[in-house]
């Protein structure tokens, strides 16, 4: 038996039984329980030899690890080493040390706040990400249900898997965001632009697209499109944009591949349907159904929206430190331009719009401009279709004139609240605030 407690360690000494004997070994450490058992992983038993596993300690073993030494020696037949005979041996090297960019603070705080959030709101889970739009740097990073590394072994084996990367689900209305960008990029549409909305499309036969809240809102803006969350909207403009052009601006965003984050286990999503020939499935994908995503995926996206345009591989090690203090720092990676500047700055006033308008007004700060989008998104049934069940979704940034971060909030089967206009905007309104405070930046609305 493993790691016992002082009390068990002096019972057994105590009984001084025949043939048990007690040994010290080493054992990781998680001095701060509720940081984030997804993030960091943990170094558990693989058959006899520890290994870091999931998270950083799995992405970064053989690195954290280091190398063991060895002596290879002839020895008597008492088993002690042989003075006169020749020796092999090997020193060992000790394992690098990590330096993150996720904020202690902040990390804190958001952990906080999903917690919050699930239990206010009835959620089976939850996640938050903070994120530093322009370099990909993460702030922070935190899920619940979560497990504390240290007693990783009273964990369920599913809570290991880090929801943020692993769990790619249907986006819903945030994916409206990337819609209008590429409308809009194209030169298509302005956000004054209009389009009748009769309240539903016909698509085949007699099925139809209708808004969400099944209603006719005659003429309105692309502006309007965001702020009332309008499915026809989305749809509208994808008609514009074309199957191909979708397409490219949907892979060009990263979706369908993982971000390159060094955490172990990250999944691609899938935007394959959007390959299938026919149109319905860009229709659908253009307010987020029919393709999933993860939640970082979703989020270093949304960066790319609300930046300038630039896609950036998001990043949590800010620096490995070997064990001779030699320095490897990470350097920001630009993947592409996506959309152009002009592009960026005209979706993020529309953001601001959404924000500020009835459907989403709950994720104002006081004193600040902040943009973002909700999304509902029904959960595909395993057998076909879609079942009561739905995941809320607010993506944000703030300041809104030059992000500090984005955040983006998710409750996973929220019951206490219909919409993610009631539920997740106000888990973002909180930790924005928190945030805009501790780094320290002006009120400016």
């Amino acid at each position: 038996r493993r790691a016992l407690s002082a009390d068990q360690h002096d019972a057994v000494q105590r009984r001084k039984l025949p043939g048990l004997t007690l040994r010290a070994e080493a054992v990781r450490a998680y001095p701060e329980p509720g940081f984030g058992g997804h993030l960091l992983g943990f170094v558990g038993y693989a058959g006899d030899l520890r290994r870091g596993q999931y998270g950083l300690e799995g992405y970064y073993e053989p690195q954290l690890a280091g190398t063991p030494g060895s002596l290879r020696s002839a020895k008597d037949a008492r088993g002690q080493l042989v003075a006169v005979a020749g020796q092999v041996g090997r020193q060992p090297v000790d394992g690098a040390s990590l330096v993150l960019t996720v904020d202690r603070t902040a990390q804190f705080a958001a952990c906080e706040q999903i917690r919050w959030g699930v239990e206010r709101f009835d959620a089976v889970g939850g996640s938050i990400l903070v994120m530093d739009p322009h370099s990909g740097a993460i702030l922070a990073m935190c899920s619940t249900p979560d497990f504390d590394p240290e007693r990783y072994g009273s964990a369920e084996l599913e809570t290991f898997n880090n929801p943020v990367i692993t769990e790619a689900y249907e986006p819903g209305s945030i994916f409206k965001v990337i819609t209008m960008a590429a409308g809009v990029d194209l030169g298509l549409v302005t956000p004054a632009s209009t389009y009748e909305d009769t309240g539903e499309v016909k698509i085949i036969g007699s099925k139809s697209i209708r808004n969400s809240d099944l209603k006719a809102h005659g003429a309105q803006t692309m502006t309007q499109v965001l702020e009332k969350s309008l499915n026809t909207g989305a749809v509208y403009v994808a008609t514009l944009v074309g199957k191909e052009r979708f397409r490219q601006y949907v892979t060009a965003f990263g979706f369908g591949a993982p971000t390159g984050v060094t955490l172990a286990g990250e999944s691609a999503g899938n935007a394959r349907a959007l390959e299938k020939r026919g149109i319905i499935y860009t229709l659908t994908a253009s307010f987020g159904q029919g393709i999933t995503v993860t939640p970082l995926q979703y989020l270093a996206a949304f960066s790319a929206v609300v930046n300038g345009g630039v896609l950036v591989t998001p990043y949590v090690v800010e620096a490995v430190v070997a064990a001779d203090g030699t320095t490897r720092k990470t350097a920001p990676q630009v993947v592409r331009q996506v959309i152009s500047a002009r592009t960026s700055a005209t979706i993020s006033g529309m953001l601001v719009s959404a924000v500020d308008g009835v459907y989403d007004h709950k994720a104002k700060v006081a004193g600040y401009r902040v943009g973002g989008k909700t999304g509902t998104a029904q959960i595909a049934d395993p057998k076909g279709g879609y079942g009561s069940d739905v995941d809320h979704t607010f993506v944000g940034f703030a300041p809104a004139d030059d992000p500090k971060f984005v955040i983006l909030v998710k409750l996973a089967k929220p019951t206490a609240v219909k919409h993610a206009a009631d539920s997740t905007t106000v888990v973002f309104s909180r930790l924005a605030e928190f945030l805009l405070h501790y780094y320290q930046v002006p009120p400016n609305g």
